[in-house]
């Protein structure tokens, strides 16, 4: 008899625990895709199953709580099913199942840039991935915007912080907050330093600023020896051999200023310098006229053989030649001195947007008789920043409206893109988009009803 009364007790202890033990749980999705499972259940030992929208298992969990890491890319439906068991003996107890609907990752994500001109205008440029989103700007200065890329004016110089929200019907959300300065206003044109240089075979370094900006320009040369010039080509002679760093500023009157730094090599006293071909061009539109600058270097006697690309050829220093027909050519400079060392160097030199042939004019370094059509009603023009990693942004000031197009074309004459201009009295920009384009030269040609100007951008 006590025996079956204990038994009948064990029973009832069996049958009560398996009545208190459940199965429940909540979901918690992320917006980078992971499923998290918060477990509410009574039990001693549960097991997690994860299934897509086709009933396919995808994994299988034993741990307490839930992580599961999707792989959509998307918005997808899962199902998560837990099982319950008590132990010991381990013992089913009981299963519970829900769907849920996640976006999935990659989630959306905001991100921008900005640039500034003179007159407070601030040109945001947009970054953000993800698909199908809506925008919200907050400038920082009270106002607001829902384009995708907008330009904003700011009226005051100061430190503002833009926030960038984005977001998409599929439910990602992402915010990005950064500070921009505004200190522009009223500071002129954008200008850029750069410079060229060359030791000649008296040991004198021969300098040749290429820097941009609003003339008038002012000058300040650091030689790297203790030496400075206000010169805009100054010549230097250093008393001893070595490496040398060089620093160029240039600004004008309207507050802008630029730096340029860069290395040096100095020979000492008998120094013979290694002969090297080089040249730089520069297109002058007014006249078909391409003006190349002949930086090549060398022992004494350096002699020059050109090869203009289209079967003519010429061994003067400073040739000139005449391309009948208009396009790309590749000129080649070769250099050979009295101890025999030899150097070539080539570039693809063009006039686009022209008719006609053009003419190759070689001139000693600083020569400065390149022109731009002046019938064109743009003054102040200012590419920058140049060389570029990706946007370039174009200022000019106009005296009229009128329309015009940017070209950008490479050295070879191949065009890579454009963008339409409505200029209007005052100041103006444009955003060029190098940012897909292969390291190189540029032109940018600026074309109106009244001609057409022509500058240099570097992609970097």
């Amino acid at each position: 008899m006590k025996n079956i009364v204990l038994i009948l007790f064990v029973l009832a202890l069996q049958s009560s625990a398996k009545a208190q033990c459940s199965a429940s749980f909540t979901l918690l999705p992320d917006s980078s895709g992971t499923i998290y499972g918060d477990n509410t259940s009574f039990a001693d030992t549960s097991v997690w199953y994860v299934y897509d929208a086709s009933g396919a298992l995808l994994n299988v969990y034993s741990s307490w709580d839930l992580t599961h890491t999707t792989a959509t890319t998307g918005a997808a439906v899962y199902t998560v099913c837990l099982y319950t068991y008590t132990n010991p003996p381990l013992a089913f107890c009981d299963s519970t199942c829900q769907t849920i609907t996640i976006v999935g990752g990659p989630a959306c994500s905001a991100n921008f840039t900005g640039t500034q001109d003179t007159s407070g205008y601030y040109d945001f440029l947009n970054l953000s991935s993800g698909t199908g989103l809506s925008y919200y700007w907050d400038f920082g200065d009270g106002t607001n915007s829902s384009l995708e890329s907008p330009t904003h004016n700011y009226t005051a110089n100061g430190t503002y912080s833009v926030c960038l929200t984005v977001w998409n019907s599929s439910g990602c959300a992402d915010t990005l907050c950064d500070n921009v300065v505004v200190s522009t206003l009223g500071s002129g044109s954008p200008c850029e330093a750069s410079f060229v240089g060359a030791q000649d075979t008296l040991g004198i370094y021969n300098f040749w600023s290429l820097s941009s900006g609003a003339s008038p320009l002012f000058y300040y040369w650091d030689f790297g020896d203790g030496a400075n010039s206000s010169l805009e080509n100054p010549s230097h002679n250093y008393a001893a051999a070595g490496t040398y760093l060089v620093c160029l500023m240039v600004w004008n009157s309207g507050g802008c200023a630029d730096t340029l730094c860069d290395s040096v090599v100095v020979g000492g006293s008998g120094w013979v310098p290694p002969c090297e071909a080089d040249f730089i061009w520069f297109p002058d539109t007014s006249s078909n006229m391409v003006y190349l600058w002949n930086l090549s270097s060398g022992s004494s006697g350096v002699s020059c053989f050109w090869d203009f690309g289209d079967g003519n050829t010429s061994n003067l220093t400073f040739p000139s030649h005449t391309y009948a027909v208009n396009g790309a050519y590749l000129v080649c400079l070769t250099v050979v001195d009295s101890v025999g060392c030899v150097s070539t160097y080539c570039d693809s030199v063009s006039v686009p947007l022209k008719s006609s042939g053009f003419t190759i004019n070689v001139v000693p370094p600083g020569v400065t008789q390149v022109n731009d059509e002046q019938t064109v009603p743009l003054s102040h023009v200012v590419l920058y920043p140049n060389p570029t990693d990706g946007d370039v942004v174009l200022t000019f000031t106009s005296g009229s409206f009128f329309k015009s197009t940017a070209h950008i074309y490479s050295a070879d004459g191949k065009i890579w893109g454009e963008e339409n201009i409505v200029a209007r009295p005052g100041e103006n920009k444009a955003i060029l988009d190098f940012k897909d384009l292969p390291a190189g030269l540029y032109l940018v040609l600026i074309n109106t009803e009244f001609g057409t100007k022509t500058y240099r951008v570097i992609r970097s």
